[in-house]
């Protein structure tokens, strides 16, 4: 899963944003309606999640990330349950300053290769990519690359 920290959401505790902390979180939604759906055919029920368009300053970080875990552990991504993504989700977004622009070729690379160590593992899985976003991507050309 991928979640989009860039500046045209909205702050948060504006109540406009898609990434408002209240009722009507448009990310929440997003999170719980896609996962709901996906998550009982996850064997393990293990979900990589990272953010794209932030500055990740829980992580350390103080400069705009195309892709970083949001649990913060960069060896391993992974969330368990559709209830622990929206979990983390909710606990680290005051800390993800929102910046930009949308970029998605650094998040698609780290998700081929995620693909490529299960096919090097022989592992028969299907991989799944959701990108919650709101705006226009700005590296078209490199994303079809």
């Amino acid at each position: 899963m991928a979640i989009d920290y860039t500046g045209s959401n909205g702050l948060p505790s504006n109540p406009s944003s898609l990434h408002y902390m209240g009722p009507n979180n448009q990310y929440e939604a997003a999170l719980w309606q896609v996962g709901s759906v996906v998550e009982p055919y996850d064997f393990d029920k293990m979900f990589p999640v990272f953010g794209f368009g932030g500055v990740p300053t829980h992580m350390g970080i103080h400069q705009v990330s195309h892709c970083f875990p949001v649990n913060g552990n960069p060896e391993n991504p992974e969330v368990f349950g559709i209830a622990g993504v929206v979990e983390t989700y909710k606990r680290t977004i005051a800390s993800i300053n929102l910046n930009g622009p949308t970029n998605f070729a650094t998040l698609l690379e780290q998700f081929k290769q995620l693909c490529q160590r299960n096919k090097d593992q022989k592992q028969m899985v299907y991989q799944i990519l959701l990108i919650c976003t709101d705006g226009q991507i700005t590296d078209m050309q490199l994303t079809i690359d």
